[in-house]
């Protein structure tokens, strides 16, 4: 009885081809290709190429908002580590222990994170690899 429902149930199946076209140029570096691609709804494309992929724009606020979490974390240890220390010589011992406080928001959000010991487990590091607390740092182009 089984067999019999599964034939039937194959034949009810119907293919489909489906034919996408890529474009030479990435939608987001193109204006025109943004509005066209506005104008046709950013949804109801699939491509099943770039699966794992997501838009620029949405990466760029993901980003944004792993940065403000991050920055607030580095901002709140950077206050506790300080009223730990004794009135006066708050600067001179933080800057012993830990570096200057500019030095430490001008490093690498992964290795801020390290020299403070703050536990990353709510932020994805990966996605800031190469960003410290100001943004994504300057780094020389490929070739020179």
């Amino acid at each position: 009885m089984t067999e019999d429902h599964s034939k039937s149930h194959d034949k009810k199946r119907l293919k489909v081809n489906v034919d996408e076209h890529r474009t030479l140029l990435d939608p987001s570096q193109s204006k025109r290709l943004s509005e066209m691609a506005g104008r046709f709804g950013k949804g109801s494309r699939s491509n099943p190429d770039s699966c794992g992929k997501s838009s620029r724009s949405e990466t760029k606020d993901e980003t944004a908002i792993q940065l403000a979490i991050a920055r607030e974390l580095i901002d709140r240890r950077i206050t506790e580590l300080m009223s730990r220390l004794p009135e006066g010589k708050k600067n001179t011992l933080f800057r012993l222990r830990y570096g200057t406080v500019d030095g430490i928001k001008s490093m690498v959000i992964s290795e801020a994170f390290r020299r403070l010991a703050i536990d990353g487990k709510g932020v994805k590091l990966r996605m800031l690899a190469d960003m410290n607390y100001y943004g994504p740092t300057e780094r020389a182009p490929f070739g020179n």
